[in-house]
């Protein structure tokens, strides 16, 4: 059940109805209360609908969950790779550089984990690391167009030549 709350709010989210998922994603924190993945992007949700208070709350809820989750399992590298943009938008950035960098000592090539750091990059103004990260996560494989063309976390860096080449050369693969 939680599967379901959870996927179905994330498209909502990168689709920009935040109200909807909002709603999912509430339920599928309520549905499982250990997992940090919902209110990470329950935080997005929030903001994007400009409810700073709760994205600021469901963050640093997701950022108590993960440093739960690294207790248990030291080498998860979602939990960091998800901390690291997570901390980042809580203003936290040389926590969420340490976090990012520790999810690459983990899994170096797995393309959502570079996808993630590029995001982070982007947040952060590192744009010319930002573009590196993302066409590495491209040429291993990245593929979700629409999250690209879409995520605020890329806002940053999405008008550039390079990112235009990278998008590009997804569209042509």
């Amino acid at each position: 059940m939680f599967d379901a709350f959870y996927f179905y709010g994330r498209v909502r989210k990168y689709q920009g109805r935040y109200a909807e998922a909002v709603k999912l994603l509430e339920r599928a924190s309520q549905l499982q209360p250990e997992d940090f993945q919902a209110p990470a992007f329950l935080g997005g949700s929030y903001a994007g609908l400009g409810m700073r208070a709760e994205a600021t709350a469901a963050r640093r809820r997701a950022v108590k969950l993960i440093e739960q989750r690294l207790d248990l399992n030291p080498d998860d590298a979602r939990a960091y790779n998800l901390g690291a943009t997570t901390l980042a938008k809580l203003g936290n950035i040389p926590r969420a550089l340490e976090f990012a960098q520790k999810s690459l000592a983990i899994e170096p090539d797995d393309p959502l984990v570079l996808y993630n750091v590029a995001c982070l990059h982007a947040l952060v103004d590192m744009r010319e690391e930002a573009l590196g990260y993302l066409e590495r996560a491209v040429t291993n494989g990245f593929g979700h167009r629409e999250s690209m063309a879409n995520d605020p976390d890329l806002d940053s860096i999405r008008k550039t030549p390079w990112f235009q080449a990278i998008a590009q050369a997804m569209a042509a693969g």
